[in-house]
């Protein structure tokens, strides 16, 4: 899947996604409950047609969030979506534990955080369009758009990458992915893609106990 994200400072915008993203699925570890939107920042007026399936997107981005840094101590996992990366920096251990939905500074201020109007703005996340028709949490590893990685969750963990490391949009898509971990460890490390896989890759080994697990695509019948 490719997200087409424009920065200016820290700004984000999540665009248009082709190609080809992790099919895994997951579920909540019994430990971590969906938020209650305590210490969120607003969002944009310009959200208001899509708030309830923002608020949503932002609920199980915090799931996959949290099931993430769950699955940290991983060293295999660690190792097939970021390679041997030893003190080379953006550490993405470090990096994972510091993203978060909630930012007290803009709670406090009253500042969007999101927006769905590309306001130019450092620190905003501007949805575009083709956001609201990727799926959700539950689809993983049982469609094929979600195979695709067309997952709502997903795409903000890649663009909250872009914030707390300042990563590039190196390449895109699984192949490329797992490639950089297996030869160049330091783009890995500074590739978005490979947060959005990996957080995906842990989602699904807590649910299933794979994290390679994928959708069976059912063969259409003839006519």
């Amino acid at each position: 899947m490719k997200i087409f994200p424009t920065l200016v400072g820290m700004h984000v915008i999540i665009g248009a996604v082709a190609g080809a993203y992790l099919n895994h699925k997951a579920a909540t570890p019994t430990a971590l409950p969906l938020s209650a939107h305590r210490g969120r920042a607003s969002v944009d007026q310009s959200c208001d047609a899509h708030k309830a399936e923002l608020t949503q997107a932002m609920d199980e981005a915090e799931v996959l969030l949290s099931i993430t840094k769950y699955h940290l101590s991983d060293a295999n996992l660690l190792k097939q979506y970021f390679g041997n990366y030893g003190n080379a920096t953006p550490n993405p251990v470090e990096t994972i534990k510091q993203m978060s939905l909630y930012d007290a500074s803009y709670a406090s201020s009253g500042q969007p955080r999101e927006s769905c109007s590309d306001p130019l703005d450092q620190s905003v996340v501007a949805f575009c369009d083709n956001f609201w028709n990727y799926v959700g949490l539950d689809e993983v590893c049982n469609t094929v758009e979600a195979d695709e990685g067309w997952v709502k969750a997903g795409i903000i963990i890649h663009e909250l990458s872009h914030q707390i490391a300042d990563t590039s949009d190196i390449c895109y898509g699984m192949s490329c992915v797992l490639d950089l971990a297996a030869n160049n460890a330091s783009a890995a490390i500074n590739n978005a893609d490979n947060y959005h896989f990996f957080s995906l890759a842990a989602y699904a080994l807590n649910t299933t106990g794979d994290a390679n697990c994928t959708a069976t695509e059912i063969p259409q019948q003839e006519a």
